[in-house]
């Protein structure tokens, strides 16, 4: 008979071993486990050559559990109680857990999407903390690294790893300063207008440049700024234009002009993304969802 190893163990085996320490029958643990009394048997006989022990002798018509067989029983116990907690779903209380999440997202997104996310994580998870980074280009990458739970990015990288939700969508539109200049309403004073752009790392195309170049067009950039938090800035008292999602006139840009853009642009969509091993956590599923129902509640009519 080959040598057997404690490796062999496993949940049916310890069930099996408490039910004959209950029991100290055959036949009574076949009934209670529901198997055959010659499967109890040759289940018995693997369990005396995995632990190296008689475990049961005959006594009268029962079985008698050796010294060993009776030690072994509360490690079976806690055994089994560990296995059946691996089975189950980790519970997440909101209410109760201080776990801390990590969301990357560059200001444009923070400003918009986070702080009602963050006003209901301080009323439904007190105890909750959360960190937000600055996503730049590398979005996917710090999911793959696990230096975020999330990104928030209106494109983001198409990684088959990487899970994604539509959040909600914008058109853009074009904001100025009315104190300072007319709203660019045709493409002509469009095309004429010096327009501020927002630049993450090197890639200095945008889709209005795209959409532009379809038509054969191409726009006088004369500003290029790191952020969308620095826009009004630079924004007010000029003469410059900015082509940007429209929601912004109720944040960022509330108080500048704004006009539609005088050309075709395709909807601007805002994505949460997420790696896929993430996509079950009970944890991580209550956060998506609170930030869905946040961002729906908030943009009724683009999501």
């Amino acid at each position: 008979m080959r040598k057997l190893h404690y490796l062999d163990l496993d949940g049916r085996s310890l069930r099996l071993l408490l039910s004959l320490l209950e029991t100290r029958s055959a036949t009574a643990t076949a009934r209670q486990t529901g198997l055959t009394q010659s499967a109890v048997s040759h289940a018995l006989e693997r369990l005396r050559g995995v632990l190296g022990d008689p475990l049961f002798v005959r006594a009268g018509r029962g079985l008698e559990p050796t010294e060993h067989a009776l030690s072994l029983a509360p490690l079976a116990r806690e055994a089994l109680t560990a296995l059946e907690s691996m089975g189950q779903e980790p519970a997440f209380d909101p209410a109760t857990s201080t776990r801390k999440f990590v969301i990357a997202a560059n200001d444009y997104q923070r400003d918009m999407v986070l702080p009602p996310v963050f006003h209901r994580l301080q009323q439904e998870a007190p105890g909750v903390r959360l960190r937000i980074k600055t996503s730049g280009n590398s979005g996917g990458e710090m999911l793959r690294n696990r230096d975020c739970d999330l990104l928030i990015t209106p494109k983001g990288p198409d990684y088959p790893d990487l899970m994604r939700s539509l959040l909600y969508e914008d058109r853009m539109a074009c904001f100025y300063d009315p104190a300072c200049r007319p709203a660019p309403e045709t493409l002509p004073d469009y095309l004429a207008a010096r327009h501020v752009t927002v630049v993450y790392g090197d890639d200095e195309a945008t889709a209005i440049d795209a959409a532009l170049a379809q038509q054969g067009h191409r726009r006088q950039v004369v500003l290029q700024l790191p952020n969308f938090s620095a826009l009004p800035a630079f924004l007010r008292g000029s003469d410059l234009v900015v082509a940007t999602m429209e929601l912004s006139r109720h944040f960022s840009l509330a108080g500048f002009g704004v006009c539609p853009l005088p050309f075709p642009v395709p909807l601007l969509s805002m994505h949460m993304i997420w790696h896929v091993r993430d996509t079950a956590s009970p944890a991580h599923r209550w956060l998506r969802d609170l930030i869905r129902s946040t961002v729906h509640a908030a943009c009724p009519n683009h999501a």
